[in-house]
């Protein structure tokens, strides 16, 4: 498996394109680059996950996480953001944010996060 941080090339906004939930333009695709971390899954040259994270001075908001239904409960997703807590810590970030319907909350708890009462934010994660 491999994780691509994308670019804003016309190759990643194609290998985005055919794996994101919502159908965006090439306008938006370079407005998303722009504004937040995009890093996409592949296994064997097929795209199978993508995560949207938007960086910001003392934290990282995880926006978007998706995993294709086929490759769920494999350890795909554990995979990708195991990947991803590693390039974020690199950034000197120390702490994860995000909002998650109750049928996620499984998994962002065996990924270390706690839910958070004390702030607008559902689950916390700090990065050792």
């Amino acid at each position: 498996m491999e994780v691509k941080c994308l670019n804003n090339t016309v190759d990643d906004y194609n290998l985005f394109s055919k794996i994101s939930q919502d159908k965006i333009s090439r306008e938006k695709f370079n407005e998303l680059v722009d504004l937040f971390k995009i890093f996409l899954l592949e296994e064997n040259g097929k795209s199978i996950g993508y995560a949207v994270i938007a960086v910001l001075p003392s934290f990282a908001e995880i926006e978007e996480f998706y995993i294709i239904p086929s490759a769920r409960g494999l350890g795909k997703g554990s995979y990708l953001f195991n990947k991803i807590e590693t390039i974020i810590s690199s950034m000197g970030i120390k702490e994860f944010r995000l909002f998650c319907v109750n049928n996620a909350s499984i998994f962002w708890e065996k990924m270390g996060f706690t839910f958070n009462t004390k702030s607008l934010c559902t689950y916390i994660k700090k990065i050792p």
